[in-house]
Parts: structure tokens; C-alpha cells; sequence
């Protein structure tokens, strides 16, 4: 929200973000990823942005098809992603 407010774009409102922004502006991933992202996907959410990092211990085959993921390192990276 914060992100969009600053580059004047509105977000996907079947995106969902996962993750946590340092002061530096690098994306880390959070706990529970799979049951985060079983659950965005459950209240209907399409896509995910998550911390790239965190991707190798999440179980993205229990989501199925007609998820999206999008992995990225930094801030600046989401908001590129986004555009």
C-alpha cells in the first residue's frame, strides 16, 4: 500500500504480499509460508509476492494451478514487477 501510494499505481486486488521489508528495502521471507499462501489462496487471492528466499522451503505443489507466484529480493524489484 505504501509502494503504490508513492509510484501512483493501483495493485491487483487478487495480489497478496507475504513477506517482511527491511529498512534497506531487501524482501525476507516469514514463517508458515505454505500454510500463509494455502490460506491467501483459499480467501481467493490469484497471486503472491513473496520473498525469493523463502520459495525452497515452501510447498508450492499444495496450491495447484491458477496460483501465481512472484519471487523477489527487493522492494524495488516488487515494484518493477508491478508496473
Amino acid at each position: 500500500a505504501i509502494a503504490s501510494g508513492s509510484v501512483n499505481f493501483d495493485v491487483d486486488a487478487g495480489m497478496v504480499f507475504i513477506g517482511e521489508i527491511s529498512l534497506d528495502g531487501s524482501v525476507r521471507t516469514v514463517s508458515c509460508l505454505t500454510e500463509r499462501l494455502s490460506e491467501a489462496r483459499r480467501l481467493g487471492f490469484s497471486r503472491a509476492m513473496v520473498a525469493k528466499a523463502g520459495l525452497p522451503g515452501a510447498n508450492v505443489l499444495k496450491l495447484g494451478s491458477g496460483f501465481e507466484l512472484l519471487p523477489v529480493t527487493s522492494l524495488s524489484e516488487a515494484i518493477k514487477l508491478l508496473r
